[in-house]
């Protein structure tokens, strides 16, 4: 930023001088404003992993997700396909079947 203002802000010495435009300058405050709302949606995934208890049943991958009234198990197979199972937490008789 300039501390004073410039003497020559109408002439083509100020463009060769001051290349940035405030075209340039927007920007520049965008891509910065999108970064910063990327990595928060990180920080947003990073917790939400946080909140979640995984373990291994077999080969396969399960992931427990205590924040609702019941148990999401999410199992991922070996081709790269997943399914879901609802258990209800609500009983005291859960049992986990596969």
């Amino acid at each position: 930023m300039h501390t004073r203002r410039c003497t020559h802000t109408n002439t083509n010495k100020h463009k060769l001088t001051h290349p940035r435009t405030h075209t340039q300058t927007y920007e520049r405050e965008r891509e910065r404003g999108e970064r910063e709302r990327e990595r928060e949606r990180e920080r947003e995934r990073e917790r939400e992993r946080d909140n979640q208890t995984n373990l291994v049943v077999g080969q396969m991958d399960v992931c427990f997700d205590h924040t609702t009234h019941g148990i999401d198990v999410f199992v991922v197979h070996s081709g790269g396909w997943a399914t879901t199972t609802k258990f209800d937490t609500e009983s005291d008789n859960t049992a986990l079947e596969f």
